[in-house]
């Protein structure tokens, strides 16, 4: 299966997102879920060829995506999007190095999975701009 490059149909009724991931377990499963709500989501490996942007969803604990190195340009390219970043709770650099970058929501794998991704997109959605410090904290 290969990365997808092709947001969903145009009448999706919300902002696009992007969904920065090179596992395809995740981010198939992620993209399908939004899709099936509705949800414009397009699946990159880098945002060279990412033409817009409302929301961002980083992979911050992928082996081969420098997740925080897109933040900067993300927030450069896109500065009306909002970025939300996820990884592993004892990857406490990338964590902090993520916060110092910028990024509007960070949250662990298992906080995710607790939350349901809906559930956080809409915290973005409905225009939240930081996150609480129970929802950073290491």
């Amino acid at each position: 299966m290969a990365f997808e490059n092709i947001p969903a149909s145009p009448d999706a009724r919300t902002a696009l997102i992007v969904l920065l991931d090179d596992n395809l377990f995740t981010s198939t499963r992620l993209a399908s879920a939004l899709r099936a709500r509705e949800r414009q989501v397009l699946v990159a490996r880098g945002i060279e060829s990412v033409e817009a942007c409302d929301i961002a969803v980083i992979n911050l604990g992928s082996r081969s995506l420098d997740g925080v190195a897109l933040i900067e340009p993300l927030r450069d390219r896109f500065p009306q999007a909002k970025i939300l970043g996820f990884c592993g709770h004892l990857e406490t650099q990338i964590r902090q190095a993520a916060r110092a970058a910028g990024i509007d929501l960070l949250l662990t794998n298992e906080s995710v999975v607790a939350l349901d991704w809906l559930s956080v997109l809409w915290l973005l959605e409905e225009g939240r701009d930081r996150p609480s410090p129970d929802e950073t904290a290491p």
